[in-house]
């Protein structure tokens, strides 16, 4: 199964980009429901982090695809306590430029 959502943001697609993909270890600083993300050891600085949201126990995501010129990327996560109808878990997010934000 599939879920696509959409979100838009007021803010310069660079920006977005920089907070969710070159940033991507940082999410605890910015996603209400995580408790606290980190680089994860096991992997390369930038393709990784691991986090802890609420419920799911510890989480680690390693990104899958990066394509800054398409300003999208992909990662899979190795989630600790998944539900059990959850077989696979992983995320493509795309940022792009709908105006001129400020």
């Amino acid at each position: 199964m599939d879920i696509i959502r959409a979100v838009i943001i007021n803010a310069p697609a660079e920006k977005l980009w920089k907070i969710l993909a070159e940033d991507y270890d940082k999410v605890g600083e910015w996603a209400s429901e995580i408790e606290k993300s980190t680089p994860n050891p096991d992997l390369p600085l930038g393709e990784e982090r691991a986090c802890s949201p609420p419920g799911f126990g510890d989480v680690k995501e390693t990104i899958t695809q990066f394509d800054e010129t398409r300003k999208t990327f992909s990662y899979a996560a190795d989630v600790q306590k998944m539900p059990f109808f959850v077989c696979d878990l992983s995320n493509t997010w795309r940022v792009e430029s709908k105006g001129t934000a400020q």
